[in-house]
């Protein structure tokens, strides 16, 4: 039986994921701290991974699906900002993050207020090679190529 992967802490997805829903929201925000660690994975390298462990039977018990190279949450913010060329990012205060994450996005505030550096030492050993290790790469990726039946396939 396969036990599912844990979800990661933000997956990019171009369309209608992460950057199609929620970007005007992130963009916004200048980011809430220099040390709020921010982990993420590119949607290709979350399918790539949900592909193998489907197909791979050494593949067994919980994984931490995020990118080997997470980034602080400041940083997060202005390599999304860059991307997409927005020249600025006003201050979030953590009573707007609350207010916002329940009452506009319905979520928990906790992703955006108690940040992670997470990286999966089993997906290290087991050698999985990311195809976007490195967050610029992976939202210059998205930005390029939002949804196309082209992007989504394995490459």
């Amino acid at each position: 039986m396969i036990e599912p992967i844990p979800p990661p802490r933000i997956v990019i997805a171009g369309g209608s994921g992460f950057l199609g829903i929620s970007l005007a929201n992130y963009l916004a925000a200048k980011g809430s701290s220099v040390i709020q660690g921010m982990s993420w994975i590119h949607e290709l390298d979350l399918n790539r991974l949900f592909e193998r462990a489907l197909q791979d039977p050494v593949m067994r018990g919980p994984y931490i699906a995020s990118a080997p190279n997470p980034v602080s949450q400041l940083d997060f913010m202005r390599e999304l900002r860059r991307a997409v060329r927005m020249p600025i990012g006003l201050p979030a205060y953590s009573w707007m993050v609350r207010f916002g994450a329940k009452w506009l996005l319905h979520t928990d505030p906790e992703l955006a207020l108690y940040g992670r550096y997470v990286v999966s030492k089993r997906l290290e050993e087991e050698c999985f090679e990311f195809q976007y290790p490195q967050l610029h790469d992976a939202l210059q990726d998205l930005i390029c190529h939002p949804t196309t039946e082209v992007h989504h396939k394995v490459r």
